[in-house]
C-alpha cells in the first residue's frame, strides 16, 4: 500500500541520514566564575575619606561548538553581574536584571581549498603578546570582536586578515557611529615558525573613529609591529616593537611607539623572569593643543591586556588618564613557584615611571611642568590551585608604594593618600556537559 511504501521510504531516508549525523560533532560546556574582592585602593588612590568596598561578581556562561566536515559554528550566552545589582525588585525580593544576559560569541567558520577558512561573527581575536588583541579574561565579560576573518594556514606559515565595520543601529539611511567606539578595524597578521623553538610574526592594523556622531569623516590610526618568541629547555624569551601613525580620535597626527622585552628561565620548581615595557607619551610642550597642535605621541594599546602587563591594581588601564598622556615605563620582575603539580605561588614586582614630563594639572598654566617621573612600586601576590580539569581556585593580594607624581595625576594632595591595597578570590568551574565525539 501507499502507506507501507511511504514508511519504507522514510525509513531508508532516516538510515541514509544517520552517517551524516554521526559525522557531526557537538560539544556543550558551562562556566560559572564567582569572584570576591576587597578594594582599598583598586584603580584609585585611597585617602582618609575612602571606604573599603566589599563585593562579589560572577560570570555564568554556556557555550556550544558544532563541527562537521568543512563547517564549524560557535555560540555562547552569558550573564555577568555584581551580586545585588538587580534592577527588577521590590520589598519581597530581587527578581533579576533586564540587561545582564548577553551574547558572548556567535560565529560560523567555513573551510575551503584545504588551507583556507573564513570566520564570520562575534569571536575572539588573540595575537602575539596580546598587546593589542586579547581576551581580557580578567574582565567578567571577556572581550569579543564582530569581524570577518580570513585565515590561510600551512605547516609553518599562518596568515590572518580581518575586517570590521560598526553601526549604532540598523537604519534605512546612514547614521554615523559614536566617536567613543572604533568605527572600522582592519588587520593583517602573518606568523612563521622558523624552528620548533623560534617563531616570528608581523602585524599591520588600521582602525578609526568617526569625527563626530553626524560626520562621515573617519580618523584612521595605523599600527605596525613585529613579535619574536623563543622557547627552549625552560628558557622563554620574547620581544615586540610597534609603531603608530595616522590620526587620533580628535584628528591630530600620530607618531608613537611601544617596545617590550621579557626573559624567563625555569630552574627546578622556580620560574623567575625579568621584563621591560615602554609606552611613548606626549611631551609637555604638546599639551596646549590650541596653540601647539603637534603630533600625538601617546601610544594607544587599543584592546590590549593592561591587567596582565601593567600591574593588577589597574592604575594604567586607561593610559591617557593614568599617566596624564605622559606615557609609561615599566620595569618588572616575575616569580612563580610550583609547590606541586596542581598548586603554584606567584609574585610580581613593577616599578613605574612616566616616559615624558607632564604639565602640572594643579595650575592653569602650560609652562608649569612636573619633571619627577617616578610613579611608584607595585607588588602583586597570588596563588593557583587546580582541584581538577574543571575546577580551579585563584586568589591574590596587591599593594603599591605610590610617589607624589601619581598622587598629583589622580588629583590628590601630595602626602594625603594611604597605602593602596586590594585582595581577591575567584573560583572557576568549567565542565563539558555534552560531547558527541
Amino acid at each position: 500500500s501507499k502507506s507501507i511504501m511511504k514508511n519504507r521510504f522514510l525509513t531508508l531516508l532516516l538510515i541514509s541520514f544517520l552517517p551524516v549525523v554521526a559525522a557531526a560533532q557537538l560539544s556543550v560546556s558551562l562556566e560559572y566564575r564567582p569572584r570576591a574582592e576587597i578594594r582599598e585602593g583598586y584603580r584609585i588612590l585611597p585617602d582618609s575619606s575612602s571606604q573599603t568596598n566589599y563585593g562579589i561578581s560572577h560570570r555564568a556562561r554556556i557555550t556550544a561548538l558544532y563541527q562537521k566536515d568543512w563547517l564549524r559554528m560557535g555560540f555562547g550566552v552569558q550573564d555577568v553581574r555584581s551580586w545585588g545589582d538587580d534592577n527588577t525588585y521590590n520589598s519581597g525580593g530581587m527578581y533579576g536584571n533586564d540587561a545582564s544576559i548577553d551574547l558572548s560569541e556567535a560565529w560560523v567558520q567555513m573551510n575551503f581549498l584545504k588551507n583556507s577558512s573564513i570566520k564570520i561573527g562575534r569571536q575572539f581575536l588573540v595575537y602575539d603578546d596580546q598587546r593589542f588583541f586579547s581576551t581580557r579574561n580578567w574582565n567578567q565579560s571577556n572581550l569579543y570582536y564582530d569581524a570577518i576573518l580570513y585565515r590561510l594556514s600551512k605547516e609553518k606559515f599562518e596568515l590572518d586578515a580581518a575586517f570590521s565595520t560598526n553601526l549604532d543601529k540598523d537604519t534605512l539611511f546612514t547614521i554615523w557611529y559614536t566617536p567613543k567606539k572604533v568605527k572600522m578595524l582592519n588587520l593583517v597578521h602573518a606568523s612563521y615558525a622558523f624552528s620548533p623553538d623560534f617563531t616570528g610574526s608581523l602585524m599591520i592594523l588600521g582602525y578609526g573613529y568617526t569625527k563626530n556622531q553626524k560626520s562621515s569623516t573617519i580618523y584612521m590610526r595605523g599600527t605596525y609591529g613585529i613579535f619574536l618568541d623563543y622557547k627552549k629547555e625552560g628558557t622563554i624569551l620574547w620581544a615586540s616593537a610597534y609603531y603608530q601613525n595616522g590620526k587620533n580620535a580628535t584628528g591630530r597626527d600620530v607618531s608613537a611607539y611601544n617596545l617590550n622585552i621579557s626573559v624567563g628561565k625555569k630552574v627546578g620548581k622556580l620560574k623567575p623572569g625579568l621584563g621591560f615595557s615602554l609606552n611613548s607619551g606626549d611631551k609637555a610642550e604638546s599639551a596646549d593643543t590650541t596653540s601647539n597642535p603637534g603630533s600625538d605621541n601617546l601610544f594607544d594599546m587599543l584592546y590590549g591586556n593592561s591587567h596582565q602587563f601593567y600591574g593588577h591594581l589597574d592604575y594604567f588601564v586607561n593610559m591617557p588618564k593614568g599617566t596624564a598622556n605622559g606615557g609609561l615605563l615599566d620595569f618588572y620582575a616575575t616569580f612563580q613557584y610550583q609547590v606541586s603539580q596542581n598548586t603554584a605561588l606567584l609574585a610580581d614586582y613593577h616599578y613605574f615611571k612616566l616616559n615624558q614630563d607632564i604639565i602640572d594639572p594643579r595650575f592653569n598654566d602650560f609652562s608649569k611642568k612636573i619633571s619627577e617621573k617616578s610613579l611608584g612600586h607595585e607588588v602583586d601576590l597570588g596563588f593557583r590551585i587546580s582541584f581538577s580539569k574543571e575546577v580551579k581556585l585563584q586568589g591574590g593580594y596587591s599593594f603599591m608604594f605610590q610617589d607624589e607624581t601619581l598622587e598629583i595625576i589622580q588629583g590628590k594632595k601630595p602626602g594625603t593618600t594611604e597605602l593602596p591595597k586590594w585582595g581577591w578570590l575567584m573560583l572557576t568551574v568549567n565542565p563539558e556537559i555534552f560531547s558527541s565525539k
